[in-house]
């Protein structure tokens, strides 16, 4: 008999509380519980307001601790291990635990997601490729190593500054100061590094808190780190024992779409986008912007209401 299995929703929110309570809204099931960590800098009076208007009664919403969580910032890795910290404390026995953001949203009904949880109980699902130098590897991915990881990157008074700079001689005597070293990984690991997204059993969960808890320095390191949370869960796990490491498959399950010419920030689907969505055989998507599109999520309803029949 398939285990039946619960599911944590880790989700982290940065803008439209009326985009959030949708998302929840649609997860909301028996079986699923939220956690949710809005960036500090905003109010969070609206996103509770939000929330109470959501017509199932029986999803179960918990905000976490808060933190300041900028766009590639340490406070990305702080609000996900805040996360963890509450799911790991619940009285509820969970088996899977999904990162998403508030921008998120599932391609497939409910029954579908527990479905496949319970065919392929015990794999961890995050995407990953290992941080080395390879000739033939995207120029993104040799910069992990020269610039992410190679530099020192600081966020002083609003303002970010890379140390050492190929640019400001001034910030390079300024930071020389407290940064005397050239900057390497921590010898114990070999950094691994993809999207920050993604879907994991809770004894993973268990392994990165306990992991963090006995090197502190490693999350220390990240501090300085430009987009640490991309790296850091991803090297956690890749070195981690072979109960978990032999466990990872190489897929966050969520249809991100790269072609816009931005490297940093994918594309925020529209209604023409839903062909590709609906066809590309992924649980959850991102980007999305009711702003920008709220048909699109209609759509995607219409769909997988039209499935269940």
């Amino acid at each position: 008999m398939p285990r039946k299995i619960n599911i944590a929703y880790a989700i982290l929110a940065h803008k439209y509380p009326e985009m959030l309570a949708r998302l929840i809204e649609r997860l909301s099931s028996p079986y699923s519980d939220f956690f949710i960590h809005v960036d500090k800098r905003q109010h969070l009076f609206p996103f509770k307001t939000s929330l109470k208007k959501i017509k199932k009664n029986d999803s179960k919403i918990k905000f976490v601790k808060r933190c300041k969580s900028p766009w590639g910032s340490i406070g990305l890795v702080n609000a996900t291990l805040n996360s963890f910290s509450e799911i790991a404390k619940s009285l509820t026995k969970y088996d899977y635990i999904v990162t998403l953001s508030g921008q998120d949203y599932p391609l497939v009904k409910n029954n579908t997601i527990r479905g496949f949880f319970e065919e392929n109980y015990g794999n961890n699902y995050i995407s990953y490729f290992p941080c080395v130098y390879d000739s033939h590897q995207d120029p993104w991915k040799q910069e992990i190593l020269t610039n992410r990881l190679g530099k020192y990157h600081i966020n002083l008074l609003g303002s970010k500054y890379e140390y050492p700079s190929k640019d400001n001689i001034f910030t390079n005597i300024f930071l020389g100061f407290f940064f005397d070293k050239p900057r390497t990984h921590v010898s114990y690991v070999k950094p691994y590094a993809d999207s920050q997204w993604f879907c994991i059993t809770m004894s993973a969960v268990r392994y990165i808190l306990n992991f963090v808890q006995e090197h502190p320095d490693f999350l220390k390191y990240h501090k300085y780190t430009y987009i640490p949370d991309e790296i850091f869960f991803q090297t956690i796990l890749l070195n981690s024992p072979d109960t978990i490491r032999e466990s990872i498959v190489n897929d966050n399950l969520k249809y991100i779409d790269w072609s816009k010419p931005n490297l940093f920030h994918p594309l925020i689907f529209s209604c023409h986008d839903f062909s590709n969505l609906m066809s590309s055989k992924k649980i959850y998507a991102r980007k999305f912007d009711l702003n920008i599109c709220s048909k699109i999520l209609d759509m995607i309803d219409d769909e997988i209401l039209e499935s269940s029949k």
